[in-house]
């Protein structure tokens, strides 16, 4: 995912396990800003931008657009459970893997978009 100077890389779940494996990698390859969302950073982050923001909270996610609207958006942000044991379970999971996207993408405006879901 190479870009052109003055552009961003954002990645959503930055912290998680796909996220902090694709950052490693794109801290080493993204020509431009690489900004890494997550709720928690990890303590091992170099590299990139580290925003801990909640991308189901839509008033935390302005803050990205001035400096970072119009980027290339990865979003890997979700709730990873397999089992909904509980509706709590299943709210947060439409939540984070759902609005949080709609969110993202409301906020970033992103020329570019990765989903995994």
């Amino acid at each position: 995912m190479t870009q052109t100077s003055n552009s961003a890389t954002v990645v959503t779940g930055s912290s998680g396990f796909i996220g902090s494996h694709l950052m490693k990698v794109l801290s080493e390859k993204t020509v431009g800003d690489l900004v890494g969302i997550d709720l928690k950073q990890s303590k091992k982050a170099k590299g990139y931008i580290p925003f801990e923001i909640d991308i189901t909270d839509k008033d935390q996610l302005p803050l990205l657009k001035e400096p970072f609207g119009n980027c290339s958006l990865v979003h890997l942000a979700a709730v990873a459970s397999v089992q909904v044991d509980t509706l709590e379970t299943a709210e947060e999971m439409v939540l984070t893997n759902e609005l949080g996207f709609i969110n993202t993408l409301r906020s970033l405006e992103p020329n570019l978009v990765v989903l995994a879901s």
